[in-house]
């Protein structure tokens, strides 16, 4: 590894901040970012096409769901499934499919009003062993491109953002450094 780039990790708070839960770090960051910058929360979504509307929440770890957003009715309109560290599973996609229906359904009222969720698969490493058509797979290289230009209004919060966009650019350097079989890397 480049030594200004070891230096620059070790360094940076949101890197170690980020080693204690790499899945959930990342959607702890962007419900943070709902709250403290919806507008800038908000650019980021639409470039995975998913629309803000009025009376929407976001959760992160709600149903065990990584990060969700429901509508002003109670119903999941989109997910976003974080891997980082591991690889993603097919048989877990299928389980929250079936969460999301099963809290959808409670929510309808009537059978006939149904709810298209928008299923992101965010990972790092690449889906090749998903193949799931429900979920839409996004590279860490695409969310990168989703950060690139968003802007914040407060200048704590733009310094925050700066370090988590770096971090995230870091780990894209890292990823590229990487040799060998990359599920045998993920378990390490």
């Amino acid at each position: 590894m480049d030594s200004n780039l070891k230096n620059m990790l070790e360094k940076s708070p949101m890197f170690q901040l980020s080693l204690g839960s790499k899945e959930l770090f990342h959607s702890n960051f962007l419900y943070w970012l709902w709250k403290a910058e919806p507008a800038a929360f908000w650019k980021i979504m639409s470039e995975f096409d998913i629309n803000q509307e009025d009376g929407m929440e976001v959760y992160r770890e709600k149903n065990n769901l990584d990060l969700s957003i429901y509508n002003k009715d109670g119903k999941v309109i989109a997910v976003i499934e974080n891997k980082v560290k591991s690889v993603p599973d097919q048989v877990q996609l299928e389980k929250y499919d079936s969460k999301i229906d099963t809290i959808n359904k409670r929510r309808r009222g009537d059978v006939q009003d149904s709810v298209k969720c928008k299923k992101i698969l965010l990972s790092l490493m690449d889906a090749e062993n998903v193949s799931n058509p429900d979920w839409d797979k996004k590279s860490y290289d695409d969310y990168l491109r989703a950060l690139k230009d968003v802007k914040l209004t407060d200048s704590y919060n733009t310094t925050v953002f700066i370090d988590y966009y770096n971090l995230i650019r870091s780990l894209l350097e890292l990823k590229k450094e990487w040799v060998g079989d990359e599920k045998e890397i993920m378990s390490m």
